[in-house]
C-alpha cells in the first residue's frame, strides 16, 4: 500500500458519512480533489439538461436495470465517489493504470458499489507502457509496448467492448474519460460503444500534446451522432438526444 507522504481528509456526501479520502500530499492528488469536490467539475446541475440526465437514471432503475457508470482514468477514486453520490444505485467500474494511484483507488472505494480495475482503456486490448508525464500521477499516459526505449510501468489495456460484454446485465448510462491523450487511440476504431451511454464526459488533451491531434478521432466519432455537445471548463459533456 502507498505510504509515502500519505494523508487523508474526511468528507460526507449523500449516503456517505464521515468517510476518509486518502491521497498523496506531494503529488497531483490535491489538485484532483480540488477540481472534483471544490470546483465541482462534474456538477451536472450546471447543465440545462440536468433533469433529462436524472430522468434517464430513474428510467433505467424503473425498468429493473442497474445503471452502469465507467470511469476511465479514475485516479485515486475521487471522481467515482462523486458519481456514486449522484447516482447511488449505479454500478461503477473505475479503471486506473497507475499502480500507486490504483492502490489508493481501492482504499478509497472500499465497501462502495465501485469496482476498481487495474488497467488502461483503449480501442483494442493488449499491453502497453505507462509513461510518467512529468506532472504528477494525473499526467501519466499510455505508450505502445513496441517502443522499447520508453521506461515505465507495463500495463494491461482493455477495450470498452470487452468491458460492456462482461457487464451485459447492466445498462450503460455514464462514461467519464480523462486519459491524458489516450483518447486518440480509444476513438481510433471500435467506437460503436460510445452512443450506448446517455451521458459522456471527456477531457481532451490537445493542450498537453501540441500538434498530435489527440482530440481528432473523438470529434470524428461524435460528429455524425445525434447528441448535444456542451463545453464547460476542461470538460466536454455529450448527451444523447433521444426521446
Amino acid at each position: 500500500m502507498v505510504e509515502i507522504d500519505l494523508t487523508s481528509i474526511e468528507y460526507s456526501m449523500f449516503g456517505m458519512n464521515n468517510r476518509k479520502l486518502y491521497f498523496r500530499k506531494n503529488n497531483s492528488d490535491p489538485a484532483v480533489i480540488k477540481q472534483i469536490f471544490e470546483r465541482k467539475d462534474y456538477n451536472l446541475g450546471a447543465l440545462l439538461r440536468a433533469k433529462d440526465i436524472n430522468n434517464e437514471y430513474l428510467t433505467i432503475i424503473n425498468n429493473q436495470q442497474t445503471p452502469l457508470i465507467i470511469d476511465c482514468g479514475a485516479n485515486i477514486g475521487a471522481s467515482s465517489i462523486w458519481f456514486h453520490s449522484l447516482f447511488p444505485k449505479s454500478k461503477i467500474i473505475a479503471i486506473e493504470p497507475d499502480k500507486d494511484s490504483f492502490e489508493l483507488l481501492v482504499k478509497n472505494t472500499f465497501d462502495l458499489p465501485i469496482t476498481p480495475i487495474h488497467a488502461a482503456i483503449s480501442n483494442i486490448s493488449g499491453r502497453g507502457i505507462l509513461v510518467d508525464g512529468g506532472n504528477g500521477a494525473w499526467s501519466n499516459y499510455i505508450a505502445n509496448e513496441n517502443q522499447p526505449d520508453l521506461k515505465g510501468q507495463d500495463t494491461q489495456i482493455l477495450d470498452m467492448k470487452s468491458i460492456l460484454k462482461q457487464e451485459a446485465n447492466n445498462k450503460p448510462f455514464l462514461v467519464k474519460i480523462d486519459i491524458e491523450g489516450g483518447e486518440k487511440q480509444l476513438f481510433e476504431s471500435n467506437t460503436e460503444w460510445f452512443d450506448q451511454f446517455y451521458l459522456a464526459i471527456i477531457e481532451l488533451h490537445d493542450w498537453l500534446f501540441p500538434k498530435k491531434r489527440t482530440s481528432q478521432n473523438f470529434l470524428k466519432t461524435i460528429a455524425s451522432l445525434d447528441r448535444d455537445f456542451v463545453s464547460i471548463e476542461e470538460n466536454i459533456f455529450s448527451i444523447q438526444n433521444k426521446d
